[in-house]
């Protein structure tokens, strides 16, 4: 229970430094992540998922949708949906845009490249920090 707690952590730590473009952060949680051995195509669908959420934060708030709401539409607890919402606010629809694109480019990446797992996740986080 102990290590599945702190795995969990880590890639809520991980997603919320890319959602906040805080770019050190985000690469210290993934180094940490790989050292733990978590399975690279997790952490990308967990990033993935994270952005998905954003990008419908960002939808639902303009469309004047109340917290509670939005965190029901998202499927996360209502106490965790006012950083969901702040970091959206931090985006422009093109930036998610872009986003998106990186994590199925590094997804696929992972699924036919021979290039090290660390190397394409250290360059998609990278590439989904810098704002």
């Amino acid at each position: 229970d102990l290590l599945a707690q702190t795995r969990q952590r880590s890639i809520f730590e991980l997603t919320n430094a890319v959602g906040r473009g805080q770019l050190q952060e985000a690469l210290v949680v993934l180094n940490k992540m790989l050292q733990d051995r978590e399975p690279a195509i997790r952490i990308v669908a967990m990033l993935a998922r994270h952005v998905r959420q954003l990008w419908s934060a960002k939808d639902l708030t303009s469309r004047g949708q109340r917290k509670e709401e939005i965190a029901a539409a998202l499927g996360i607890h209502p106490f965790f949906v006012g950083d969901v919402i702040q970091q959206a606010s931090q985006l422009e629809e093109r930036s998610l845009r872009r986003m998106h694109r990186r994590l199925f480019l590094a997804d696929r990446s992972l699924k036919s490249s021979r290039l090290p797992d660390a190397i394409i996740l250290e360059e998609l986080v990278l590439s989904l920090c810098p704002r």
